[in-house]
């Protein structure tokens, strides 16, 4: 692998861990306080004051957020794939004994059915919040996913994704994992040009939720004090400490604004606040950017488990390098869904529903309910595969259509190339804003469709 590559790789990941601990040393305290613990200001873990909160950590050890990240790349190291069911099992059972975990986490790892489906757990705390729950819980673990698949934007949004709204359901928690990971897989690429790239970020992420907006736009034209980072630990003030977009803005300030790894750490550090989180993210910003070899290697050697970090991410860096001369497989990869036609297709839905017990969502006409899949038996991956009632032709009163099975292909174009070899006919092909499809039958006249996600 390219030495600037594995640098910066490196730079990631022990840039999260370095201002995880030592932003540990401000967390939950305002500024004016910080200035009253640390009159010469906190440069060394061992600085760090050891009062209630922080006697729960040795000193150089990083915390929960980086605890969380380190679940997500053992899982990716485990499944060699983003395996949302795996994460979330892993997550679970690293809080049975973890410290510093949200309320927000709390909640959605508290549901019954967490483990069977983390998504829906997330998206009903989220709900039951009055949608307005937006902590940082989700942003801080998910830097390894800016450089799992760095080559791909497009994997990059749906790994982010899928792993935020394992707890954190809110757009801009989601919007802020995604800019993060985009901006790490960006700088993995070799991008140097920083505003374009916040630019480029901040445009992909807007979309989520109209909010990131504001906080981008102080972190590009605005001093490091207008994102109030302490804000709610002084008095008279409503706290916003642990909100998922002061964290993304402190990270991109870091980004745009420090002259090396040090400077930007230190000056997210000295504002207070969530600090341990803010620093862990702009930590693994500005390990992207400048590398490993910026980090100060104080830093580095008396961080608590770095023997640990660095055998972990030795064998991150293997597996990527295997991960990417992998060959591409002609066979089916998994189900996509099932889909089955109904002359009424709400009132057949509440049959299943009553009969089966498969809930529904209703949208444009038809219902559906998706469930999680592992594939065991060829990839291990977990996807989601959706049951669709579509409304059909009548004849009579009944729907004419046969149901359809979906299945997932890796590769359509080169499958497409296997189907002809075998002599097999084409129906017909085509691209949507989800993917890339293809239609055949089989002997027995049955409609198979054949779908490519348009992340692969």
């Amino acid at each position: 692998m390219d030495p600037v590559l594995t640098d910066r790789i490196h730079g990631v990941l022990y840039g999260q861990a370095i201002g995880d601990a030592l932003g540990l040393g401000a967390e939950s305290l305002s500024k004016h306080d910080l200035s009253l613990y640390y009159p010469n200001g906190l440069n060394h873990y061992s600085q760090i004051i050891q009062d209630f909160h922080r006697l729960h950590w040795a000193v150089g050890e990083w915390t929960d957020d980086t605890d969380m990240m380190l679940c997500i790349l053992d899982s990716i190291l485990a499944k060699k794939t983003v395996d949302v069911l795996d994460i979330a099992f892993r997550l679970r059972r690293w809080a049975q004994g973890g410290r510093g975990i949200g309320k927000t986490v709390y909640s959605v790892f508290s549901s019954p059915d967490f483990l069977r489906d983390p998504h829906a757990a997330a998206k009903r705390v989220w709900e039951n919040s009055g949608r307005n729950a937006a902590p940082n819980g989700g942003v801080m673990r998910t830097s390894i996913l800016g450089i799992w698949e760095y080559q791909s934007p497009e994997k990059i949004k749906y790994n982010a994704e899928q792993a935020c709204k394992i707890t954190h359901y809110d757009p801009r928690c989601v919007g802020s994992c995604v800019a993060v990971c985009l901006a790490i897989s960006s700088l993995l690429r070799g991008a140097s040009d920083i505003e374009n790239l916040i630019q480029e970020v901040m445009a992909e992420s807007v979309s989520y939720d109209s909010r990131i907006q504001e906080y981008f736009i102080k972190a590009i034209q605005e001093p490091l004090d207008a994102l109030d980072l302490d804000d709610g630990l002084n008095r008279g003030e409503i706290s916003q400490v642990g909100y998922t977009l002061k964290t993304l803005g402190a990270g991109f300030w870091a980004l745009k604004n420090a002259t090396s790894f040090a400077d930007g750490i230190l000056k997210i550090i000295h504002e207070g606040g969530d600090a341990d989180t803010n620093a862990a993210v702009a930590g693994a910003l500005l390990g992207a950017r400048f590398g490993f070899s910026d980090i100060p290697h104080k830093w580095v050697e008396d961080i608590a488990y770095e023997s640990r970090l660095r055998k972990k991410t030795a064998r991150f860096l293997e597996l990527l390098e295997t991960n990417n001369s992998r060959k591409t497989s002609l066979a089916v990869s998994g189900i996509n869904g099932v889909f089955i036609y109904a002359k009424d297709p709400e009132k057949l839905a509440e049959w299943y529903y009553k009969v089966l017990g498969i809930g529904y969502e209703y949208k444009d006409g038809c219902c559906y309910h998706e469930f999680y899949q592992r594939d065991y038996g060829y990839s291990g991956q977990v996807t989601k595969i959706r049951w669709q009632i579509l409304p059909g032709r009548q004849e009579g009163d009944k729907a004419s259509e046969r149901p359809v099975v979906s299945f997932r292909i890796d590769d359509l174009n080169s499958f497409i190339e296997h189907l002809k070899e075998s002599k097999v006919e084409i129906e017909k092909t085509e691209k949507t804003e989800d993917g890339l499809f293809a239609y055949i039958h089989d002997p027995e006249g049955n409609r198979i469709e054949l779908f490519q996600d348009k992340y692969l």
